[in-house]
């Protein structure tokens, strides 16, 4: 999804793994 660990990239990655 995302190669760079950008401010959003990281945000949405956490954001989908706390809404699991």
């Amino acid at each position: 999804m995302c190669a760079t660990h950008t401010c959003i990239c990281s945000h949405i990655y956490i954001y989908i793994h706390t809404h699991i």
